[in-house]
């Protein structure tokens, strides 16, 4: 598992993993599904998202969380 920062957290259960990203108000994203165990990032997908999309159109995001 990795957090949003890209730290790779360790191996942890489904169920750590679950509870965390519901404490935290996050998502699990599957980074790897072809090694076991799978590899899941928690983090806020919707907020990746729209700085993809800004990037894309070339603006720059600001105070948005």
């Amino acid at each position: 598992m990795f957090d949003e920062n890209n730290v790779n957290v360790g191996k942890l259960p489904f169920g750590e993993v679950y509870q965390l990203a519901m404490n935290l108000e996050k998502d699990i994203v599957l980074r790897n599904e072809k090694v076991s165990p799978p590899v899941v990032k928690v983090m806020n997908y919707k907020l990746e998202l729209m700085k993809r999309v800004f990037k894309k159109i070339g603006t720059e995001m600001t105070d948005i969380d």
